[in-house]
């Protein structure tokens, strides 16, 4: 199934015949891009097993994010080409899993890996709901990486998608298992941050700030990309209950960092809860 890239949600039912990936217009999965080979790779069945073969490509086929030449497939392996992401799947109940990758794709980023922004409106709504009811507090962060658009320009698309792999891999480490992080669309993210106030709030973005600022990225050529991002912040009080309220401070707070050059952290103003 395609995860991500030009005909998201399609899938392909597998048979005894080679499965070809590349550019040739009689490919089984055409992918129109001069980065990409005429058979830039191919699935096939072999002993009983299925493999992803490399056709000698220039720019590579990559199984779990690991360049290969060839080598098994096993169930949920990640397949990237260029910009194109598939999920290899083996089910006996082929419509059931179907119907599992379709519900996974609509609350998932294909690329990343990460949640989407239908996961934390509907996270939001739950916390905002439980923050009413026990006073407990409540932050949203909203960050984008600064001047994307150059390193598009300067090292190309592809390398532009393995920064953004790269960066939701390295600050999955950073938050909480009950902090909801997710991409928002293209280079912004989100996190939902329970039961943290402003202030405890300013130390979780702080960290995040730091570590996208110390990190180095590398493209599939190894070569070194260096990021910062723009973070903004807001955090529940007694005068900002609704979700939308929050969301609209955090992407403000996020506007005036980036109206301030970037690579800087703001936070809404905001009041601490305070039990009555």
């Amino acid at each position: 199934m395609v995860i991500h890239g030009p005909e998201r949600g399609r899938r392909f039912l597998l048979d005894d015949s080679p499965f070809i990936i590349g550019r040739a217009p009689d490919a089984n999965l055409v992918v129109n891009d001069d980065r990409v080979s005429r058979q830039h790779a191919t699935i096939v069945c072999e002993e009983d097993e299925w493999r992803l073969k490399d056709g000698a490509s220039r720019n590579g086929t990559y199984l779990n994010e690991e360049r290969i030449s060839d080598e098994p497939l096993r169930d949920r392996d990640r397949i990237r080409i260029d910009r194109v992401v598939l999920r290899f799947r083996t089910a006996t109940d082929v419509e059931a899993t179907y119907h599992d990758e379709i519900y996974e794709l609509m609350r998932s980023d294909g690329l990343t890996g990460l949640t989407n922004e239908r996961v934390l409106v509907d996270a939001t709504d739950r916390e905002v709901r439980r923050s009413e009811r026990y006073r407990r507090p409540l932050t949203l962060i909203a960050f984008e990486i600064d001047h994307f658009a150059d390193v598009v320009k300067a090292h190309g698309g592809q390398a532009a998608d393995a920064v953004l792999m790269q960066l939701s891999e390295l600050l999955l480490t950073q938050f909480r298992r009950d902090d909801v992080f997710c991409r928002l669309d293209g280079e912004r993210f989100g996190v939902l941050v329970p039961e943290v106030d402003g202030l405890g709030a300013l130390t979780v973005a702080d960290k995040l700030w730091r570590t996208v600022r110390d990190a180095t990225f590398v493209d599939d050529a190894k070569q070194q990309i260096r990021i910062t991002v723009s973070v903004g912040l807001a955090s529940l009080d007694s005068q900002r209950r609704a979700r939308e309220q929050l969301r609209l401070d955090a992407l403000q707070a996020l506007e005036r960092a980036q109206d301030r050059g970037g690579n800087c952290i703001e936070a809404a103003l905001f009041r601490p809860i305070v039990a009555s």
